[in-house]
């Protein structure tokens, strides 16, 4: 479950779920339906990807900034991830990303993400995990 938060000059985004996995894969699916239209993206292909990061902030950076290098090298536009985050010497992401080929006709534009930023992040976890973050516009 995610939800979009009014900021002066950037978006929020609050992200809830029951483990971690879970709440980085609606992180993704979030940043996603932020852009286009989600309803529309048709699982037609899988891509992997894989990320570290010293930190579970840092790896949510770089694994987000890893899938809108995907959007803007590939022209891939996701609806569903999985992933699998293992900690060994910092945190290491492996995942799998569904959708297909970016078509505005098809899948609508709703905005542009420049860059995901480290500026107010925020993960912690009560009796569920729940997350904070900015997307730069």
């Amino acid at each position: 479950m995610y939800k979009f938060l009014e900021h002066t000059a950037d978006v929020g985004i609050e992200v809830e779920a029951e483990d971690i996995e879970r709440l980085f894969e609606e992180a993704a699916r979030a940043i996603s339906d932020f852009m286009v239209y989600i309803d529309r993206v048709e699982c037609k292909e899988r891509k992997e990807i894989s990320v570290e990061g010293e930190s579970l902030e840092d790896l949510l950076v770089n694994f987000l900034t890893e899938l809108l290098a995907l959007l803007d090298s590939e022209m891939f536009i996701w609806r569903d991830v999985k992933v699998r985050i293992e900690k060994d010497r910092g945190f290491k992401l492996h995942g799998e990303v569904f959708g297909e080929r970016y078509s505005e006709e098809k899948h609508g534009y709703k905005g542009y993400i420049k860059a995901i930023t480290y500026h107010g992040i925020r993960i912690e976890k009560n009796s569920r995990y729940r997350l904070r973050f900015l997307i730069d516009i």
